[in-house]
């Protein structure tokens, strides 16, 4: 299960030195972030992976897509990793 650490705001608003970010954890290893950001004056979500390669990065309109998109993602590329270990045998 990925789990959300969440840094500066505990809302859908930036704190007040404007920070907002959400950190993905898969047990006691972070495996992406979330940030809040202001495109053409709408809020959007930048999902900045670290596999399959380092800063691997989407933009969302929603925090509930992006979570989705890391869940989707992450859980192909622990299941590509097993069918590569058990390849191996």
């Amino acid at each position: 299960m990925i789990k959300y650490n969440v840094l500066y705001s505990d809302t859908l608003e930036f704190d007040k030195k404007g920070r907002w970010l959400r950190e993905c954890f898969f047990g006691k290893y972070k495996i992406a972030y979330i940030s809040m950001i202001i495109i053409g004056g709408k809020k959007c979500f930048a999902l900045n992976c670290y596999f399959p390669k380092p800063y691997h990065y989407d933009l969302f309109e929603s925090l509930d897509d992006a979570k989705s998109q890391i869940e989707k993602d992450f859980f192909a590329f622990l299941n590509d990793c097993a069918l590569l270990l058990n390849s191996e045998k």
